[in-house]
């Protein structure tokens, strides 16, 4: 999924799509002994802070 259809899709800037992509990559680098695989789906994750009238 591209930085463009991330920020669409959660209503945030494009740079914070693409600082949550890099520390996605570099935890999944930091775990050699167990690579991921095949397509990962994220539930849920939360950006920022809370507020108020927003999901």
């Amino acid at each position: 999924m591209s930085l463009l259809e991330l920020s669409e899709e959660f209503e945030l800037r494009q740079k914070t799509c693409r600082d949550f992509k890099r520390k996605i990559q570099r935890a999944m680098a930091s775990s050699k002994r167990f690579p991921i695989s095949g397509e990962v789906h994220i539930n849920e994750f939360f950006v920022g802070q809370y507020e108020e009238g927003r999901q």
